[in-house]
C-alpha cells in the first residue's frame, strides 16, 4: 500500500496484494455495493467500484495471482493516470 497526493490536491493509493480478489476486494470496497462499469486504462479494462471510504472512487484488476486496487478521493481520470503508470 503507497499513498500519494495528487496534482489536484486530492488523495489517491495504491494497494497491491496476492491476496484472493474476493478478500481485498472485501476489505476495500464498500460492502454491498456492485461494480460501476468498467474503465479502459491503456488498453486494460479495470473494474470500477465505490471504495470502503464514503465518497471515494476505486479502479480495480487482477492479472494472474495480483490483484490491484487504486482507490482515494481523487476524481477517476487522476486514478486512471495512476493506473496506467504501472508496471
Amino acid at each position: 500500500r503507497v499513498g500519494f497526493v495528487t496534482p489536484k490536491g486530492a488523495y489517491a493509493q495504491l494497494v497491491e496484494s496476492d491476496l484472493p480478489r474476493g478478500v481485498l476486494l472485501a476489505r476495500e470496497i464498500r460492502p454491498g455495493v456492485q461494480s460501476t462499469g468498467i474503465v479502459v486504462v491503456a488498453g486494460v479494462d479495470w473494474q470500477w467500484l465505490p471504495a470502503a471510504q464514503a465518497g471515494d472512487l476505486a479502479i480495480a484488476r487482477t492479472e494472474g495471482q495480483v490483484t490491484y486496487v487504486v482507490s482515494g478521493s481523487a476524481r477517476l481520470d487522476e486514478l486512471s493516470s495512476l493506473a496506467a503508470s504501472l508496471r
